[in-house]
């Protein structure tokens, strides 16, 4: 059985004249030379370029490194969450965001003993205000962490 094949010559490519053709060729032949000369380049230099690479890594680690030792304030305030009652809030987490409100310029700094108005919570995270008779009465408190965060920018050492 003999198979049939059609051509339609609409849809062979003209060439207009044979330097057309001899441009393509060596347009390919420039090519695949260029392609050969980076393979070789990167096999005669792949070492030295992995190497280079790695010790760029290497030594942006350790900038980053020496820049976070150099800043390492302790956070104690972490984990506390917004409704983390005031009474378990330490003091040295209250004294952090006192001082990073700048109370400490405006009103001193509070004692590593202080138990007042910022550290109570008498009804859970309630704020309860202190009025004029219940100043220092464990009857008004801060009542939660939100509250010390949302507040602590009055300064006020013995609660408002």
């Amino acid at each position: 059985m003999v198979k049939e094949t059609v051509i339609n010559i609409n849809n062979i490519r003209s060439i207009d004249n044979q330097d057309t053709l001899c441009d393509e060729l060596i347009n390919c032949n420039l090519s695949l030379e260029n392609k050969i000369r980076v393979e070789i380049f990167y096999q005669q230099h792949k070492t030295k370029m992995f190497a280079s690479i790695f010790a760029v890594i290497i030594g942006l680690a350790i900038l980053i490194a020496v820049q976070n030792n150099g800043n390492t304030e302790v956070n104690y305030c972490n984990g506390y969450t917004p409704d983390t009652l005031a009474t378990e809030v330490s003091v040295k987490c209250l004294q952090q965001l006192w001082a990073k409100n700048g109370c400490v310029i405006k009103s001193g700094s509070i004692p590593d003993s202080y138990s007042g108005f910022w550290l109570k919570s008498p009804e859970g995270g309630k704020l309860i205000m202190c009025g004029s008779s219940l100043k220092q009465t464990p009857y008004c408190g801060i009542g939660s962490f939100q509250n010390i965060c949302s507040w602590i920018y009055q300064c006020k050492i013995d609660g408002f």
